[in-house]
């Protein structure tokens, strides 16, 4: 199973999960329509509205990319990928941040954009599935599915995105560097398998989701794992539908 969004429902976390650059975001996400600026997650200010990182559907803007969005002080900025997700269908975003100016955004682990603007948001406080959270209010409120969301404190590399793509689970890529993995499944919506509580507000666990690729037991969660190499412990896999 993973999340069903309505567009006015969301999962939230009061704490930023990441605070600088280099992060990743990442997630699998089924659009009901790309009719408007649609996030599946962020990390943001929740008092302020300059103050954020989000990855999103920009169904709002020709094309109807992918979109890595990111403000500070004033100004915004985002990398769009190169091609659009079919509504209706499953697919994956990524936002990678490699530094303040650099990022990317992915759809399926490729079809990327990039974006060089300098921006370094300061005091996010909030981590969000399914919307963007600031000055105290949620915008661009997801319609549609998500699920296998996770959020690393260091950029992944192509070759490990093409893993996550393949529908191995966040949990075999440098797991010692995760600092959020909620698979929204199993009934469980606000307790992810690693980060903080999520407060729910509305969501339901309704919605299928593909096969994705399990670590068999035992599994390694240090972070002493070389960050050049892709981690390909044994697996199971299991479909959550």
């Amino acid at each position: 199973m993973a999340g069903a969004f309505d567009g006015a429902s969301h999962l939230e976390a009061a704490s930023a999960v990441v605070s600088a650059a280099p992060f990743t975001m990442n997630c699998w996400f089924n659009v009901t329509a790309l009719a408007a600026n649609q996030s599946m997650v962020s990390v943001s200010d929740a008092s302020a509205v300059n103050h954020y990182w989000f990855t999103a559907v920009a169904g709002n803007i020709g094309g109807d990319p992918v979109r890595a969005s990111a403000a500070a002080g004033g100004g915004a900025a985002a990398a769009d990928t190169s091609a659009a997700p079919g509504a209706g269908a499953w697919h994956m975003a990524t936002y990678v941040e490699t530094a303040a100016n650099d990022r990317d955004s992915y759809l399926d682990g490729g079809n990327v954009g990039s974006d060089a603007t300098n921006l370094a948001p300061t005091n996010v406080d909030v981590t969000t599935i399914g919307a963007w959270t600031i000055v105290g209010t949620q915008f661009n409120l997801f319609t549609g599915s998500i699920g296998e969301v996770a959020i690393w404190d260091v950029a992944l590399t192509t070759d490990e995105l093409a893993q996550l793509a393949a529908g191995f689970s966040a949990l075999f890529i440098r797991p010692g560097d995760l600092v959020v993995y909620h698979p929204i499944w199993g009934g469980n919506l606000t307790v992810p398998m690693i980060g903080p509580t999520f407060v729910n507000n509305g969501v339901t666990d309704a919605a299928d989701h593909p096969a994705i690729y399990y670590p068999a037991s035992p599994f390694m969660t240090q972070r002493s794992i070389d960050p050049g190499r892709i981690f390909t412990p044994t697996y199971r896999r299991r479909r959550i539908a």
